[in-house]
């Protein structure tokens, strides 16, 4: 997996218990094209604690790229809601 550590947005949801889910995200490369890809499974989902009272998870996630199976780490800052692409 290559670092990338861009912001993305990201389409989630909230489970009854709390917990948050992707489902899907859209990146903008270098060159200006946008690109959109369905997270197709989690595979991990970490708490990491990044400050005082500041909290966020990163996810491995299963992605679809050019017809064949990829993985991606996002991180998502839970205070400020800010998602990033970490690696693909």
């Amino acid at each position: 997996m290559n670092l990338i550590n861009k912001p993305i947005s990201v389409v989630y949801e909230f489970d009854n218990a709390g917990i948050i889910n992707p489902h899907k995200f859209t990146f903008t490369n270098e060159v200006g094209v946008e690109n959109e890809f369905n997270i197709k499974r989690i595979i991990r989902r970490d708490k990491e604690k990044l400050g005082p009272d500041v909290y966020g998870y990163t996810f491995t996630c299963e992605i679809i790229v050019n017809e064949k199976i990829a993985l991606c780490d996002l991180k998502v800052n839970m205070k400020t809601s800010e998602w990033i692409l970490f690696r693909m």
